[in-house]
């Protein structure tokens, strides 16, 4: 049976290469007696609370990054909030804020309701639970992508598999896939999925294959739509209209009854859609104006800015093996590599000769003209407000206009000569590679900050020389159309990009299998009541341990909560906003304020406001307290636990 299973396979070379990634994927979901294999930086938790149990189980390959706090510390604490609620995965979770969507996190987490359709990523939540549920939801990313992603760049690549791999690694790997984990693979993802299922509807032989395709395509547009990050959403929208038609037009004339099954999957997606606005919408509105607080209009980028986006590519291809540049993060510098200039003169080339270049090529780089011009200068507002580009950061749509010129050269160069017009002769290939790289390089002097960064980097300046080397080598590549070169060197850039961004990780115990984590829950079993903490990180843990708890980090503005703090609201513009909450005191003393850095609200509390949110117990890091109205119960290194007398308790201490 298996020699037969694997003759078909290996007459079967695409299909062997799905199976074997299936495979893979359930593998590293099941695990390997520890929970499922992630590439969670979930370790990092080792470096805020280094205590553990006896019988803790933290083994990594690879580094876990601080910098991806948005995926261990806040994301997943919400994750598992699900995963240990006493109800099944609830859409409003009591135990956190006192009442939180846990729908709007980014990405959602897991809601067992109607919504579930589009949430594929959470259904390892849903069948197996916290371990292998993080695993399911973190190779949905990481095999899922490149999987997808080489199922349809087999076709819009005109069957090259060289440029198909390729293209798969350079987006898998890319340094915006990568560092902004907890968004962008999950868009793409299911970006290329319902490409490839929408062809299958169209195209599939048997009726039975076209109907599961149909079921797939819903589940991918619904899961598109809810990763629940806006920017990218909007900005990656026209991308998947234009993937649509390109899968329409390849499929000629199709059956009535498959176009059927395609308008049912988009009635399924709608259907979804009404029933997300009208149970989420007060939650939605909430975000909105915590996202956005006050007047926010955004009317493009700048000349400055554009030129400093022009070499992001080159400050994130070591960005693995460096920290960050200045007061930007990882996700802040990265870029996808730099293919817009010499993509654009091969097409001037072709428009030149009187050969028509590619319809799809034209259409996607007329869009990242259109996104690269907000990047690079002031739109008129009205123009602003019609395309929706005002609440877009230029960054962002810099960080999308780079994918797409990436998957405009993908085909560009791996269109035949003579069926999709002349490539640009040796000389003049090489003088646009020499200008661009020329360009790039006073660009790169000009900028000293940047130039600074990799003189004072270790082992700046070689990594620095090697991205060069690589972008002139794919840059010659796609101007010459030589697509082993040119497939060599974008793998080569994306490999050293990515490959060592994320560790691998099994199981959760550096988050359970702590001293404190054991002493919070059975202090909480004893004497139930509502956790608060100073740090905005070891606020997440009792979150993260499924106890009443007012979390670190706040997705949305909790009015509630707030209207304690600052009743009068005198700092709305504050903390009317996502961001990290820490207490300062509890003497009242502090005045709430923004510190450092954007997304930090610091203020302060006393035994009034203490008493007023119902809190019971105070994990308090740092020097330990004196304070009256507080008895210590516990301390863990330098993690000090009180509780809050009680009122009549203190009453009768004073008599």
């Amino acid at each position: 049976m298996r020699s037969r299973i694997a003759e078909s396979l290996a007459g079967h070379p695409i299909a062997a290469v799905v199976v074997a990634v299936l495979a893979l994927f359930a593998v590293l979901t099941a695990g390997f007696g520890r929970g499922g294999v992630s590439g969670a930086s979930v370790r990092e938790w080792d470096r805020i609370i280094p205590d553990r149990e006896p019988g803790y189980r933290g083994g990594q390959i690879g580094v876990s990054r601080p910098i991806r706090s948005d995926e261990w510390a806040t994301s997943l604490p919400f994750v598992l909030a699900q995963c240990r609620s006493p109800e099944f995965f609830p859409r409003v979770n009591a135990r956190v804020n006192g009442g939180t969507d846990m729908f709007v996190e980014t990405p959602c987490a897991p809601v067992w309701d109607w919504t579930a359709v589009g949430q594929f990523h959470n259904w390892g939540y849903f069948l197996f639970g916290a371990d292998h549920g993080l695993a399911w939801s973190w190779w949905t990313r990481y095999l899922l992508l490149p999987l997808f992603l080489f199922l349809f760049l087999l076709r819009w690549c005109y069957g090259d598999a060289l440029v198909a791999a390729a293209g798969a690694a350079a987006v898998t790997l890319g340094a915006p896939t990568q560092w902004w984990d907890t968004t962008i693979p999950y868009h793409l993802v299911y970006l290329f999925a319902s490409a490839v299922f929408l062809r299958q509807v169209l195209s599939a032989r048997a009726w039975w294959t076209s109907a599961l395709s149909a079921t797939a395509l819903a589940v991918s547009l619904a899961s598109f739509l809810f990763v629940m990050y806006m920017p990218f959403t909007v900005l990656l929208a026209p991308v998947l209209l234009a993937l649509a038609v390109f899968e329409f037009a390849g499929c000629g004339k199709p059956a009535w009854w498959r176009v059927a099954l395609v308008v049912l999957a988009l009635a399924v997606v709608c259907a979804e859609a009404l029933y997300f606005f009208d149970v989420h919408g007060e939650a939605l509105g909430a975000v909105k104006g915590s996202s956005y607080p006050g007047a926010r209009f955004i009317r493009g980028g700048s000349f400055r800015f554009m030129c400093e986006r022009t070499l992001a590519d080159l400050m994130s291809f070591p960005s693995a093996f460096t920290h960050g540049h200045g007061n930007l993060t990882q996700c802040g510098i990265s870029e996808y590599i730099g293919l817009g200039v010499p993509l654009a003169a091969g097409i001037a080339f072709a428009a030149a000769s009187r050969r028509r270049p590619d319809g799809m090529v034209l259409l996607l780089s007329g869009y990242a003209v259109a996104l690269f011009a907000w990047c690079v200068c002031e739109w008129p507002e009205w123009i602003a407000r019609a395309t929706g580009l005002f609440l877009i950061p230029p960054r962002r749509a810099s960080v999308i206009g780079g994918f797409v010129v990436l998957l405009a050269s993908l085909r560009w160069v791996s269109s035949r000569d003579g069926e999709r017009g002349r490539t640009l002769p040796a000389w003049a290939a090489y003088a646009v590679a020499a200008v661009f790289l020329g360009s790039r390089a006073v660009a790169f002097c000009w900028h000293d900050e940047v130039a600074g960064w990799f003189r004072s980097t270790p082992g700046g300046l070689p990594l620095l020389a090697c991205a060069f080397a690589l972008c002139s080598l794919a840059a010659f590549g796609l101007l010459a159309r030589r697509r082993v070169l040119f497939a060599s060197a974008l793998i080569a850039f994306s490999a050293v990009t990515g490959c060592a961004v994320h560790p691998l990780a099994e199981g959760l115990s550096p988050v359970y299998d702590k001293t404190l984590s054991r002493t919070m829950m059975e202090i909480d079993r004893k004497a139930p009541g509502v956790w608060i903490a100073n740090d905005r990180v070891v606020a997440q843990l009792p979150v993260a341990l499924g106890l009443r708890a007012y979390s670190g980090t706040q997705q949305y503005s909790d009015a509630g909560y707030w209207s304690v703090v600052d009743p009068e609201g005198r700092r709305r513009s504050v903390w009317n906003r996502y961001g990290h909450r820490y207490i300062t005191d509890l003497e009242g003393r502090g005045v709430l304020e923004n510190r450092k850095r954007l997304d930090a609200m610091f203020y302060s509390l006393d035994e009034g406001r203490t008493r007023r949110l119902g809190v019971r117990y105070v994990v308090w890091r740092g020097r330990p307290l004196n304070l009256g109205w507080l008895r210590h119960v516990a301390s863990v290194r330098d993690d000090h636990i009180y509780e809050v007398i009680s009122a009549a308790e203190e009453t009768g201490h004073e008599d």
